[in-house]
């Protein structure tokens, strides 16, 4: 990516396409502004989104082009890793994660600053960035301060960065464990974020300062933070969450889920099997629509009446961690295709699978794939 940067004026008019084997890569420049720049600054060091370019994972080695891909071998799999020892541990999920031996990682795998136009992440798995620095440290890139205490996986600043195709795992943040959008506005598709922290706010995802993140086709598993387990929504930011399951996620104090504050937030299509806390409860929190929402009983607007649905009712095998959807659960076409972002002819759902079965898509990350047959009365 150094080599990308020192010659991005070549693609201003045409992406650069960079095709990684599968492997384990880590960051061995630093990306901040001056003199570091491209050199080794240890936990300074990160992947830098460039302008135009587009970094896709996933390839054994004999491909002619992007369709060839199989994202689904796991002999394919390329990881971006900030575990320079190689000795993190992750065990437990939600309420028992931990994630130890990371002190001496990397504060963020990645840093998107700034406009990087058509620049893209697709095909990899980013793990065990830690941006925990207890004493508030910062680089600057592009202009822009990237503090160490936010988005140990990515910090988006002023960034509007696409995301698809990505599994986000044993991250740390003290803002947002997997990812923080700084204003930023990336879109996120058929990605994962499974067991990352944030010791404060947004096990998964923190966003801040207008922050406006698209996220669809995307699941939301076993995150830990001390507020907002998943996803975190300051004021000024919004949010769109579309088809995406959110489930066994644990906050310590407030929003399993969600937490949300002077934000927009409009949920549709999703599953979202964990608690959605208003800081503000006398706000409208949220837009809600053809979804469901734990222990809600509003079935307004295409919404369907939680109260007596169990995750039995509605996944394939949660105890094991199988959220995919039981053919007779109350999920399959259930959704609406005009909420969904993306293009339904095409678009594949969180395993793989036509995004649209039956003519009507199903709520959540995961399409069922079985016929649902209604008998004559």
């Amino acid at each position: 990516m150094v080599w990308a940067n020192d010659n991005k004026t070549n693609f201003n008019t045409t992406p650069l396409q960079i095709w990684v084997a599968s492997g384990t890569y880590k960051p061995l420049y630093s990306p901040e502004d001056g003199a570091n720049f491209g050199t080794d600054q240890a936990r300074d060091n990160a992947f830098l989104m460039v302008n135009n370019v587009q970094l896709y994972g996933g390839f054994a080695g004999t491909e002619a082009t992007l369709v060839d891909r199989d994202l689904s071998l796991i002999a394919n799999k390329t990881t971006l890793s900030g575990d320079f020892n190689n000795d993190d541990t992750i065990t437990g999920s939600g309420s028992t994660l931990s994630i130890g031996s990371n002190t001496a990682n990397a504060y963020h795998v990645i840093v998107s600053s700034g406009n990087v136009e058509a620049a893209l992440l697709d095909g990899l798995s980013i793990t065990s960035g830690i941006a925990t620095d207890s004493s508030n440290s910062s680089i600057t890139v592009n202009s822009n301060v990237i503090t160490n205490t936010f988005g140990g996986g990515i910090y988006n600043h002023t960034s509007s960065l696409r995301i698809t195709n990505v599994t986000f795992t044993g991250n740390s943040g003290s803002y947002g464990g997997a990812i923080a959008n700084n204003n930023s506005s990336p879109i996120i598709n058929n990605s994962s974020f499974n067991k990352n922290k944030g010791v404060t706010r947004g096990g998964a995802i923190s966003n801040f300062s207008s922050a406006s993140p698209t996220i669809y086709n995307s699941s939301f598993i076993g995150n830990l933070a001390n507020e907002a387990g998943a996803i975190s929504l300051d004021p000024t930011t919004s949010a769109d969450i579309i088809n995406c399951t959110i489930v066994g996620n644990k906050a310590t104090t407030n929003g399993d889920g969600i937490q949300t504050y002077l934000a927009t937030l409009n949920i549709y299509n999703s599953i979202i099997w964990n608690v959605i806390y208003d800081i503000n409860s006398s706000q409208n929190a949220y837009t809600l629509k053809n979804s469901i929402i734990k222990d809600h009983t509003d079935a307004t607007n295409g919404n369907i009446d939680a109260t007596n649905l169990t995750a039995t009712d509605l996944f394939t095998d949660s105890t094991n961690g199988d959220y995919s959807l039981t053919i007779n659960s109350a999920a399959v076409n259930s959704g609406d295709n005009a909420l969904y972002t993306g293009t339904l002819a095409t678009d594949k759902d969180l395993a793989g699978n036509p995004r649209v079965f039956q003519n009507t898509i199903d709520l959540g990350a995961y399409e069922a794939q079985a016929l649902v047959i209604t008998p004559d009365v």
